[in-house]
């Protein structure tokens, strides 16, 4: 891949997927083909970090219905009603790669397309009186949480360039999760798991 600097190579290869997690650095010869001055010279080297944080496979979901923190007594209510949910198999396919915000970069996302959200709304309907409903759902799975980003631009262009494969599959199952956030990141605890039929 022929590209204007290694920042840039740097970012295809993540949004790509081919950079593990970890910080990475280039140090590249560099010509400047215009004046020059005593801060500005034709032959230098450039240095360019990346840092990556890729969220792990075991950790890729999608999140139906957020609950926030809840008591023992409130997760129970919850497995009991959960359980007499009657949904069939989900069929699903893999859509565009986004982002939530352009001035805030967060997380890169991977829209899932199908009647995902026809689950969750059966989800709202059986708590509805013990949590609000969702109001602005969006299909998805975060694929990428985002450290920085020295240039939107790039960042942008590189993100527009990618072609998700067209992947279908079914879903057969959802899971009730815990959630807690330690110095490594989020680990993740199956509280029970529900099979759709």
């Amino acid at each position: 891949v022929l590209v204007a600097s290694a920042e840039q190579g740097f970012l295809y290869l993540y949004l790509k997927g081919f950079l593990p997690k970890g910080q990475f650095q280039s140090v590249s010869p560099c010509f400047r083909d215009e004046s020059f001055d005593s801060w500005h010279t034709k032959y230098f080297i450039k240095n360019e970090l990346i840092k990556t944080d890729f969220t792990d496979d075991k950790n890729l979901h999608l999140t139906l219905k957020f609950l926030g923190e809840i008591d023992n007594d409130k997760i129970d209510n919850v497995k009991n009603r959960l359980k007499n949910l009657v949904f069939p198999e989900v069929y699903c396919e893999l859509g565009d790669i986004g982002v939530f915000s352009d001035k805030l970069l967060r997380i890169i996302w991977i829209k899932v397309d199908g009647k995902v959200i026809d689950l969750q709304k059966e989800l709202d309907i059986i708590l509805e009186d013990l949590f609000d409903k969702e109001k602005r759902f969006m299909s998805h799975a975060t694929i990428a949480r985002i450290k920085y980003v020295k240039n939107k631009n790039k960042f942008f262009h590189i993100l527009k360039e990618i072609n998700v494969n067209n992947i279908k599959f079914c879903a057969k199952e959802f899971s009730l999760m815990e959630s807690k956030l330690n110095s490594n990141g989020v680990v993740y605890r199956e509280l029970e798991k529900y099979r759709l039929k």
